[in-house]
């Protein structure tokens, strides 16, 4: 043999000087048609991400409802709420300024209509001022505040009684003229005498300067 034998298109091939064959190269339209879709992909990517940014936007409160304000608060506005006899208070410097047409007359009737209405410390205010300006019936008043006998917390700002308080106020009353400030002065010295008997030192001490 003169050699190995080869297929006929071996042979043909091996007497070709195409001999190897060439690698085929990839076409260029497939390239560009690679590159378009990823540039189409990116395009729409960048569309979507863009929208869904503005949505966002859209949905987001504005930034002055975030940020809070730097103006300054309003000052709170403070009512002074109303102290007890603070209206008799009113009535009195208007009667001390001459400003008020009211009497002491007027005044005592006051004093009844602030008890009535539950309003005690005023009525007991404008008794006190009458009292001291010589009215006879404001003074009485004031002594039965004080009187063990009629003395109550329901009509009145005083705590407890105290005789010698209603008897301060019942002789004002008798020295005015009321006629029954004297049966209120007997009235009391029979309980004044009845608490000196039990040992009340204080009782003792108003008997000792009690003038009938």
């Amino acid at each position: 043999m003169n050699g190995p034998l080869l297929m006929p298109e071996r042979k043909q091939a091996a007497e070709s000087s195409d001999w190897p064959p060439e690698k085929r190269r990839p076409s260029p339209l497939w390239l560009v048609a690679v590159v378009l879709v990823l540039g189409m992909i990116g395009i729409w990517f960048y569309i979507l991400g863009d929208d869904a940014e503005q949505a966002a936007r859209s949905q987001a409160p504005p930034l002055a409802a975030v940020i809070p304000s730097q103006q300054p608060m309003p000052e709170p506005v403070i009512r002074s709420v109303p102290r007890e006899g603070d209206a008799a208070r009113e009535i009195i410097a208007a009667m001390r300024d001459s400003s008020s047409p009211l009497t002491e007359d007027d005044l005592h009737a006051k004093s009844r209509e602030f008890t009535a209405a539950g309003q005690h410390a005023d009525a007991h205010l404008l008794l006190f001022f009458n009292a001291r300006r010589g009215h006879a019936a404001s003074a009485l008043a004031l002594g039965r505040i004080y009187d063990p006998k009629y003395h109550t917390t329901a009509y009145s700002i005083v705590g407890r009684a105290d005789p010698a308080q209603a008897y301060k106020w019942y002789s004002r009353a008798a020295a005015a003229g009321d006629p029954s400030a004297h049966d209120h002065l007997g009235e009391l010295k029979q309980v004044v005498s009845a608490q000196a008997m039990q040992g009340d030192e204080n009782a003792l001490l108003l008997l000792k300067r009690w003038r009938d």
